[in-house]
């Protein structure tokens, strides 16, 4: 990999900066690493605040201690916040960096192998509460609180060199700032930090992988981004058993964490498995180019849309990149049809994210990305998310299914196309496998199972590329 510093410190996310014009948001939050290591942050209100809840994770797990007066931290359920004994405008605390992941929500703090920090600012965003008895009456989560987020501007300020941060991170999540002493790296297409923990066998093909991934995507989206993708890439060691992978996309930012035992020699099915990934991210990067893709399809019954075409859009460019294509194919479609079976046997797929069946979503949400794009005149399933971010600018969550099939009525579906997707989405089938059977072969994309019922093999829809899926 071609690696050389850059000469400066790389701004790991577009800060939206407000101008001398602009108002002043309701609340400041400044985060500081002392010279001894401890951290804080101080939050300024413009308006006295009685209760906040702090709503980043659907869990609670934070370790705060208030240092202003009349201020102290709550929990009830799984809520967490802090609240002031009386109405007021400024409080800070002393808190540990967590670095643990957490469920459905980014990891607060990124660790490097060097002791720098990848900070996500979106673990400090409030919402108000007017008091905590309306929090003890709520069964949810900070997240499932109706408030809306407090706008913020946030800075971020270390005697190590990293990133010094001022503006107002946009979004559910914010962005990660780096905090540390690592100097930033640059390839043909990206930029960022990638822990110098990680195996040489790994990172020695990051820039030329990443060359075909944004390649492929840039030219099937028929776009160009506006800036380089920006990397934050930790290595989480060798103790864990097998191969952890984990990270996501936050707009044109990759964030990245990587562990395990088998790690420790080269593998190639590892390496291709990586290269998967990269390539299942970078895909969310593209979703949210455009539009408002993210917040709209994130939620209860909605992720099938993004997470599901973004491993369609992954496992093709994967195959490409694969040393053995036909078993790298067989693997992940072998395992979309049993992980999207097990789930439609128990509930609609609709209810995945609320049942935590994240992997339902990535599994049939695949094959409805495969079948959607059988299903279209073009065969193109781009053509389907130029057309989704475009819609997705003036629609809310209440539209998000329907949106889905509007598209694919405008961009020439039959409507027994899209009753059969609409079935697979939103319905839980009497027979499962008989469904799966049915609908894939009902597009062209034909099953076969042995006589224990187990996968054998799906008949992609080019027959003369198999790893041409959008030709």
């Amino acid at each position: 990999m071609t690696i050389r510093p850059l000469a400066a410190a790389i701004m790991l996310a577009t800060a939206q900066g407000a101008s001398a014009e602009d108002s002043a948001p309701p609340v400041t939050i400044d985060i500081v690493e002392s010279d001894a290591g401890e951290w804080t942050v101080t939050y300024n209100f413009v308006e006295p605040q009685r209760a906040l809840v702090l709503s980043q994770a659907p869990v609670v797990y934070r370790e705060w201690q208030p240092l202003s007066d009349g201020v102290s931290m709550w929990r009830i359920g799984q809520m967490e916040g802090f609240v002031f004994d009386e109405p007021g405008t400024s409080a800070t605390f002393r808190f540990t960096p967590h670095t643990g992941n957490l469920p459905a929500a980014y990891t607060p703090f990124l660790p490097f192998s060097d002791g720098s920090f990848g900070v996500l600012t979106g673990q400090f965003r409030v919402k108000p509460l007017a008091n905590l008895d309306d929090a003890t009456r709520f069964d949810g989560t900070g997240e499932d609180w109706a408030e809306p987020v407090l706008e913020s501007s946030v800075s971020l300020s270390s005697p190590r060199r990293g990133d010094a941060y001022v503006g107002r991170p946009s979004g559910v999540d914010g962005t990660y700032i780096f905090v540390g002493d690592s100097e930033p790296i640059e390839g043909a297409n990206f930029a960022g930090y990638v822990d110098d923990g990680l195996p040489t066998w790994l990172v020695e093909s990051f820039d030329s992988d990443l060359g075909v991934i944004f390649t492929e995507l840039a030219d099937g989206w028929g776009i160009e981004l506006a800036e380089p993708a920006r990397i934050l890439m930790v290595f989480r060691g060798y103790e864990t058993e097998g191969l952890s992978l984990g990270g996501g996309a936050i707009g044109r930012l990759l964030s990245l964490e990587m562990g395990g035992a088998d790690l420790r020699e080269p593998i190639p099915e590892i390496r291709t498995y990586v290269r998967w990934f990269l390539a299942h991210e970078a895909a969310h990067v593209f979703q949210q180019e455009r539009g408002n893709i993210r917040a709209l399809f994130a939620g209860e019954g909605g992720a099938w849309v993004h997470e599901g075409s973004a491993n369609t859009f992954s496992h093709n460019i994967g195959a490409k990149l694969a040393d053995d294509p036909e078993a790298f194919l067989f693997e992940v479609y072998g395992e979309a049809y049993r992980d999207c079976l097990a789930h439609l046997e128990d509930a609609p797929l609709s209810r995945a994210s609320e049942m935590q069946n994240f992997r339902a979503s990535y599994a049939c949400g695949d094959l409805i990305a495969l079948a959607t794009d059988a299903a279209l005149p073009e065969h193109n399933l781009y053509n389907v998310w130029r057309a989704l971010q475009a819609a997705s600018e003036d629609a809310d969550e209440s539209d998000r299914v329907s949106l889905y099939f509007r598209v694919l009525r405008e961009l020439g579906a039959t409507e027994t196309d899209i009753a059969i997707l609409r079935q697979f989405a939103t319905e839980q089938p009497e027979d499962a496998q008989s469904f799966l059977i049915d609908t894939m072969a009902h597009f062209g994309l034909p099953l076969t199972l042995d006589d224990e019922n187990q996968f054998v093999s799906l008949k992609l829809r080019s027959e003369a590329d198999m790893l041409a899926l959008f030709e």
